[in-house]
């Protein structure tokens, strides 16, 4: 079965036309698409920071999963509720809101149970990443902290 595109003139087959009660073939709706973003960037990236505040715990899950399997570490079993329940827009060890950060909040999970921690800053989740998420290491540094403090 076959359809004509209202924009090209082309007749096309219906598998070429997007879902919905649209009249052009997905050539000339991308086409559209690519020039509008051109003319109105600023739009495009306000409507792009709209649509990931709406969807951001289902990207940043997604996100932990895909990376923690590429790694081969267990992936989070948390729940879009559970993550979006524990955020709080400031880092669980430094306190650090998330709008003075350069990048946004981590998810944080253990690498061998799957067990989601809570959200980081990128300078914590890194820390605890070089220290191996050992508390005989962090003890070990807070004590040589500790003994070697300096009075400034």
């Amino acid at each position: 079965m076959s359809k004509c595109c209202s924009k090209c003139k082309e007749t096309r087959e219906i598998e070429e036309f997007p879902e919905g009660p649209r009249n052009q073939c997905r050539a000339c709706v991308n086409l559209y698409a690519r020039e509008w973003k051109k003319k109105n960037p600023q739009r495009q990236k306000e409507t792009r920071a709209r649509e990931y505040k709406k969807h951001r715990f289902t990207i940043a899950l997604r996100t932990c999963v895909f990376n923690a399997k590429a790694k081969g570490y267990e992936p989070c079993n948390a729940t879009k509720k559970e993550i979006e329940k524990a955020f709080t827009g400031s880092c669980q060890i430094c306190g650090v809101p998330e709008s003075e950060c350069k990048r946004r909040l981590n998810m944080d999970h253990c690498h061998k149970t799957g067990e989601f921690r809570g959200w980081l800053c990128d300078s914590c989740n890194r820390a605890l990443g070089h220290l191996r998420d050992s508390e005989r290491i962090v003890g070990s540094m807070l004590s040589y902290l500790i003994f070697n403090r300096s009075d400034i």
